[in-house]
């Protein structure tokens, strides 16, 4: 089994790129659950620290409670959205590395006169389209209608409901212990969650994740939680899943081998929704669509994804050669051949992202989400 990026076959390609978003989810779910698990420990600290003797709350210290706990939200508030920030831009990088190692591929097996005429690299190409991309990550994470409505609006309603969850206890003259456990119920992150995600991040095989199955992956979620934990994934699973769909997108379209786009139904996919229609319907009934044609994700913390369906081996290798020989016209290599650019070292850069999220350690993981 396929220990390194070169050993996976052409056709497991796509799988392992899946599997390697499906590691970028895995750490940001268990941050997330780790911050909030910390702002949970901290809140508490808190409420006991300024309750008095008898663990009730009088005006001041009530206040001043308030005051220390939405200070110390804001800083989760801020870290959350440099995971959210993160973790897109990984996902956005994905697809463009499995163009680049699929370049590498389909031009090398060519005569070398093939690989002269369309170049070995594209990097200058695929660094200004990952630009664009990131651009427009960075747009939804601060600019952007949807996910800054989104987020501000997640922001908002949890400081209010702290506030509220204080002045009901101050009313009815609840002690600091029980006004914590309530808080911690309304966060409802799960103390498990930060180890779950490191047993599967780091304890499965280089061969498991390789293999493209995901169900070592995602099965046995012990990460859901509740309340603000829930929402906070929510919101990044979706928003990740929506780069990566975006820049999935411009990958197939750029890619000339590549006649359609498959929907393909996520591995955690738990009951029948607008999904199985899209996967159901499309050409004979397959989920294969024009690339471009489905825009992901189909509904918050949907997991699905687009696939290539791509031209065979010797259909490729006879259009390039009417191409070069400019016996037959081929518009999209056109378009391909006028883009690409670079040096094989910048492939290897560009693959080093795929690389990575197959099977990278906790710290070199830890380096590129900084």
């Amino acid at each position: 089994m396929a220990k390194k990026l070169s050993e996976i076959p052409t056709s497991k390609l796509q799988a392992a790129q899946i599997a390697a978003l499906a590691r970028i989810h895995l750490w940001v779910t268990g941050e997330i659950h780790l911050r909030i698990n910390d702002f949970t420990r901290q809140a508490r600290a808190i409420l006991i620290k300024r309750a008095d003797g008898d663990g009730v709350f009088d005006g001041a210290s009530s206040y001043q409670a308030q005051i220390e706990i939405l200070r110390a939200w804001g800083d989760v508030q801020s870290e959350i959205l440099k995971l959210m920030q993160a973790g897109m831009r990984q996902a956005a990088r994905l697809p463009f590395a499995l163009l680049a190692e699929e370049h590498q591929r389909r031009f090398a097996d060519l005569p070398k006169m093939v690989s002269e005429a369309q170049g070995s690299a594209y990097a200058g190409w695929v660094e200004q389209q990952f630009r664009m991309l990131i651009d427009q990550a960075n747009t939804r994470v601060l600019n952007g209608l949807n996910l800054s409505g989104r987020v501000w609006r997640f922001d908002r309603e949890t400081r209010e409901d702290i506030n509220t969850l204080i002045v009901q206890a101050i009313t009815s003259k609840q002690d600091a212990w029980s006004l914590a456990k309530d808080l911690e119920k309304y966060l409802g992150s799960s103390q498990d969650c930060p180890r779950w995600t490191s047993s599967r991040l780091y304890g499965l095989t280089k061969s498991d994740i390789a293999s493209g199955d995901l169900q070592g992956l995602v099965t046995g979620d012990a990460c859901d939680g509740q309340g603000v934990a829930y929402k906070a994934l929510r919101m990044a699973r979706t928003e990740i899943q929506a780069i990566h769909a975006d820049a999935t997108t411009r990958q197939l379209a750029a890619s000339p081998w590549v006649q359609k786009e498959r929907i393909v139904l996520s591995t955690g996919h738990p009951e029948p929704d607008i999904c199985d229609d899209v996967i159901n319907e499309g050409d004979d009934g397959k989920g294969i669509y024009e690339v471009g044609s489905i825009t992901l994700p189909l509904h918050p913390q949907c997991l699905c994804y687009k696939v290539a369906v791509s031209m065979s081996d010797d259909e490729f290798v006879a259009n390039m050669r009417g191409w070069l020989d400019n016996s037959q016209a081929w518009p999209e290599m056109d378009a391909y051949s006028a883009n690409v650019g670079g040096t094989s070292a910048n492939l290897a850069a560009e693959n080093a992202a795929l690389n990575t999220w197959l099977w990278g350690t906790e710290k070199e993981l830890e380096k590129v989400m900084k």
